[in-house]
């Protein structure tokens, strides 16, 4: 196979039968997917062993292990193509995705990594009132989440501090990066303890690695924003906790210099959300979630202390007084490219 794509998913079962069936009608054949399933249940799993049984080119993989990076790290070493292309579960991916991610790898062929564009697409919920889907769509106008739609190719390389690049759920790899830059940091992400910040924290060590990452806006990913305010309010704390702490290992491995995403990131994210909500929106909420990227960096910044870092790849590898290992899925030695 071509390339490999990693889906995690997590008691979305409907969801993700969506983007699978999205998958089924590329334009391009030379894959192979990796479900990566942590639900609660076995309906998910159901779901999905279904399709894999009439379409060889899917693969389920249970784990006990709840975390996205720690699912697509499963996923990661399961498969051995030498592109690694992954996306999310309530994503659906244009026609053409792997065929037009493949070509920008080919004809960039300096770049380690390759993100696309995300726009919004509605789902269809019928046990939400229309009153409560019209309250989901103001939602994402005002605090709008996973969504990356510049119209222009970009290179980020020299430039570690410059993370918009894009979002988790189009994002593609070679597999050569993994065993240069190392897989995803499983204490970071949705599920795991230090929160959310997956994707620009690899970016980070890519670019702090001399690496280089092409935001392509041809490479096209449908994002469904379906969430109300209480997930969106846990989102956005989540990701404030996982900055402050993703920023804690850098400095913690001597790049104190990366404080400065922490000072933009406190004017950006706070400081402007803030003036935003008050002047622009009106908006109580985008308010409060800019108090929120004022506080939680400095929470996750503080809990990150107690756990013990891999200096080499800037990883966390477990709590500190604990029994420590490398993460559960070690790079790979080598690649076929």
């Amino acid at each position: 196979m071509c390339i490999d794509v990693i889906i995690p998913t997590c008691n979305r079962q409907e969801l993700i039968v969506q983007t699978l069936q999205s998958f089924l009608v590329s334009s391009r054949q030379d894959f192979q997917i990796w479900v990566v399933d942590q639900s609660d249940d076995l309906v998910t799993a159901r779901a999905v062993k279904s399709i894999a049984e009439q379409d060889s080119r899917v693969t389920y993989i249970h784990s006990e292990q709840k975390g996205v990076n720690i699912a697509r790290n499963i996923g990661i070493a399961a498969g051995e193509a030498p592109i690694v292309a992954l996306t999310d579960d309530d994503c659906q991916v244009a026609e053409n995705w792997l065929e037009t991610l493949l070509a920008e790898f080919e004809t960039y062929p300096e770049c380690d990594s390759v993100f696309g564009r995300i726009e919004p697409v509605s789902v269809v919920e019928t046990a939400v009132s229309p009153q409560k889907l019209n309250e989901i769509a103001r939602m994402q106008q005002i605090l709008p989440m996973a969504s990356k739609n510049s119209p222009t190719h970009y290179i980020f390389e020299n430039d570690r501090f410059n993370l918009g690049f894009g979002h988790g759920a189009n994002m593609s790899f070679r597999r050569s990066a993994f065993v240069k830059f190392g897989l995803f940091d499983e204490f970071l992400g949705a599920g795991a303890p230090l929160r959310s910040w997956p994707e620009r924290d690899m970016g980070y060590r890519i670019l702090a690695g001399g690496g280089k990452i092409l935001y392509s806006p041809d490479v096209l990913v449908f994002h469904a924003h379906w969430r109300s305010w209480p997930s969106v309010r846990n989102t956005f704390r989540n990701y404030a906790f996982g900055a402050g702490a993703a920023i804690g290992k850098y400095v913690r491995t001597g790049d104190r210099a990366s404080l400065r995403l922490l000072g933009d990131w406190l004017l950006q994210m706070g400081v402007r959300q803030i003036l935003s909500g008050l002047f622009k929106w009106q908006s109580w909420q985008k308010i409060y979630v800019g108090i929120m990227q004022l506080i939680y960096p400095w929470i996750g910044l503080w809990q990150s202390r107690q756990y013990a870092i891999d200096p080499h790849y800037r990883v966390y590898i477990g709590k500190k007084g604990e029994t420590q290992k490398a993460p559960i899925i070690k790079p790979p030695r080598s690649t076929s490219e």
